[in-house]
């Protein structure tokens, strides 16, 4: 009776289905933790400061992990307290995963922050 509200199904090749997947590299280019801005811009960094920016890429990539670490748990905390907590706690608890939310998502943007400023001041190309 409602057979003709029901879709057919869709087929899609094998190369089809992996590129629907697997998103592209221009929208992941400012979200990858372990890129530093020098290489999403294309900076020419002195040679003597190859040590110093390793160093700076391998802090930023473990303050992100941490970073998400963190918010995974706050929220699964705060799930939790949502499910046996009082209705006090509750209203505490909405403004924490709120708080939680912004983390992560400017955890997620900060290299992309970082790309933008850097590209409207113009400082790889000679300007500042």
């Amino acid at each position: 009776m409602y057979a003709h509200l029901i879709p057919a199904p869709v087929l899609l090749s094998e190369k089809t289905a992996s590129s629907l997947i697997r998103p592209s590299r221009a929208v992941l280019s400012g979200l990858y933790p372990g890129q530093t801005a020098v290489d999403t811009l294309g900076c020419d960094e002195p040679e003597e400061f190859e040590p110093l920016l390793n160093l700076i890429g391998s802090i930023t990539e473990l303050a992100y992990v941490l970073g998400i670490g963190l918010g995974v748990l706050s929220l699964l905390f705060a799930g939790l307290v949502m499910i046996w907590g009082s209705e006090e706690t509750k209203r505490r608890v909405k403004k924490r995963v709120q708080n939680v939310l912004l983390g992560i998502v400017l955890i997620l943007l900060a290299n992309s922050i970082v790309v933008f400023l850097v590209r409207s001041m113009d400082v790889c190309q000679g300007g500042l």
